[in-house]
């Protein structure tokens, strides 16, 4: 369970500082290496439309989904995470 908003797809892999600089704010000029961005601000239906060209728009599957009023963006980073561990 939760909240999703403004998903995005990058050509390359962003650095930490790159990530938390845009994490709490929409997205609404291009940007260098971003291939793909849907806002997700329809706020009803199943489609959901890419912002970015040429668009991949898509579509919500299954029905325990609803469209919620408001962004999630007041993530504050406290602390850099922990490295996974592997256990073999």
């Amino acid at each position: 369970n939760g909240v999703v908003d403004e998903a995005r797809v990058w050509v390359f892999a962003r650095t930490t500082s790159e990530i938390r600089s845009t994490t709490n704010s929409e997205l609404d000029a291009p940007a260098a290496g971003l291939v793909a961005r849907w806002g997700l601000n329809e706020g009803a239906g199943t489609s959901v439309l890419d912002t970015v060209a040429p668009a991949q728009d898509g579509t919500v599957v299954g029905a325990a989904y609803a469209w919620v009023v408001g962004a999630p963006f007041d993530i504050v980073y406290n602390a850099e995470p922990a490295m996974p561990v592997l256990v073999g």
